[in-house]
């Protein structure tokens, strides 16, 4: 090693050989460095000297002094983008498992909808012609006492046969998101006569004592009467079912307080039957689930109280119970509903709405075309109509409706009352060709819709085919009558 002077400073300048180099070279080698001048040695050194690029980072380099880390790095770097990958599939098959399953309970909720929906039809189509044919027996005239007790067993087993099949068309909708809350002005006290009418008989049957309590400031409010008196009657159902006699049953409804126009309003419902045990107080409102405290089997589907419970949380509420085995139970629940005017409720019962049909002159003389393909309906339908001295002219499906409209005069039919599922024409198109037929009176004449097909779609498409009503099957004849009040209301209107 020699050192040379270089920028005021001593560089030492070391040459190496291999160890292999023959001794004399390295002899040679030292007499040549000591032989350099130290001028050209500077120049040398200058020369060859690195530059500060030439000291950075070398990854061939660092391979190259670090075999082993390097062998190390690939493997990590392998098998993370082994990983990655396999999450990646792992994720896209998950992805696609849950996709598959996803579909398959669409087709599922699908199928279950189209099966309740046949059900209902083939269902209530039937039962249209049994209550049919029982009120218009005890429409002809005076019957002897056991066949009017008789008819009325089977109007009640009926009614009672609807109201299962409704429970469980209810609780399709709830289970598939299609039950929807209607708003609507309707009587408060409305709710709670109609509740006692049809209570007091059961109450007096069974030697309970029935009271109902209302105190509530306003008279009318906002909201889906149907479903609040739905509500309310299961679960004075279930009051009545589990009250032995002598007991009594309770239903109150009380106006709370308010909230600029809206009214907080609590309904309950209270007995003292068996009651139930604190185990079972949420059971009873799963689906399908009777709980009785004692050895008596309660008749039912089980469904009540878990559609009652879905109801009122879609009214904005939570059913809720307070109960003591062996002295009873309160059901109560809190709506906040807005208040309404008297002038926009629409207040006739029911009642009043078949007595008035019976009893209205009006109605003689009408013409309806009825488009329906169930001959004992249509004969049922036509017998009740005709009753009142409406002239009915019968189309066994869709295209002869359309035909028959066609072929006679404007203001020929002053309504059509159309079936929905029929043979050759269903009662949608139907409706549809009335309306696009170009016909004077073919945007005017009210078109009702009567079917056995009951869920909200149903409504909805008929609405959306140019249909001005939707009566569901089996029909009231009240709700007949309503639905022609509104065409009456229409014409003055238009006059």
């Amino acid at each position: 090693a020699s050192f040379y002077v270089m920028n005021d400073s001593k560089v030492p300048v070391t040459f190496a050989l291999r160890k292999s180099a023959p001794t004399e070279l390295y002899s040679i080698m030292s007499k040549a460095v000591n032989s350099i001048a130290d001028e050209e040695m500077s120049h040398i050194l200058l020369v060859n000297q690195l530059s500060p690029r030439d000291n950075q980072f070398s990854l061939r380099a660092f391979m190259y002094n670090n075999p082993g880390m390097t062998v190390l790095a690939c493997v990590i770097v392998i098998t993370l983008i082994s990983a990655i990958f396999l999450i990646a599939v792992r994720s896209h098959m998950k992805n696609e498992l849950m996709r598959g399953r996803l579909q398959q309970a669409e087709d599922t909720s699908r199928a279950k909808s189209e099966f309740l929906s046949r059900m209902s039809h083939e269902l209530r189509t039937p039962m249209n012609a049994i209550i049919g044919l029982t009120k218009l027996m005890r429409l002809t005239g005076e019957i002897p006492p056991e066949i009017a007790e008789n008819l009325e067993k089977i109007d009640i087993s009926s009614q009672y046969l609807l109201t299962l099949l409704n429970d469980i068309l209810d609780m399709s909708k709830i289970e598939s998101n299609k039950m929807s809350i209607l708003e609507k002005p309707f009587s408060l006290e409305k709710i709670v006569s109609s509740l006692k009418i049809m209570m007091d008989m059961q109450a007096e049957e069974r030697r309970i004592t029935f009271e109902c309590r209302l105190d509530a400031e306003d008279a009318f409010y906002t909201g889906d009467e149907l479903r609040i008196r739905q509500v309310l009657m299961n679960l004075l159902s279930n009051a009545f079912k589990y009250t032995k006699e002598g007991g009594r049953v309770t239903l109150s409804v009380e106006e709370t307080g308010k909230e600029g126009k809206d009214a907080w309003l609590y309904f309950c419902v209270a007995d003292t039957g068996v009651g139930i045990k604190k185990e079972n107080c949420e059971k009873v409102f799963e689906a399908f689930e009777q709980v009785s405290e004692g050895e008596e089997r309660i008749k039912g589907t089980g469904l009540g109280l878990s559609i009652s419970s879905n109801m009122v949380k879609l009214m904005g509420g939570e059913l809720a119970l307070i109960s003591e085995p062996g002295k009873g139970t309160q059901f109560f629940f809190t709506l906040k509903l807005p208040v309404a005017e008297a002038e926009e409720v629409e207040t006739q019962p029911k009642e009043d709405a078949e007595m008035e049909f019976l009893t209205d002159r009006k109605l003689e003389g009408m013409r309806l075309l009825l488009a329906e393909d169930n001959e004992l309906n249509a004969e049922i339908t036509a017998a009740l109509l005709e009753a009142r001295k409406i002239v009915v002219e019968h189309a066994k499906d869709g295209k002869q409706a359309l035909d028959m409209f066609l072929d006679h005069r404007e203001g020929y039919y002053d309504a059509v009352l159309m079936d929905i599922q029929m043979p050759v024409m269903n009662g949608l198109t139907a409706t549809q060709r009335i309306r696009s037929s170009g016909k004077e009176d073919a945007q005017t004449i009210p078109i009702i819709a009567m079917t056995a097909n009951t869920f909200r779609e149903d409504r909805e498409q008929a609405m959306e085919a140019g249909m001005n009503d939707f009566i569901p099957k089996p029909f009231e004849i009240g709700e007949l009558y309503r639905a022609f009040q509104k065409i009456r209301k229409k014409e003055e209107k238009a006059e």
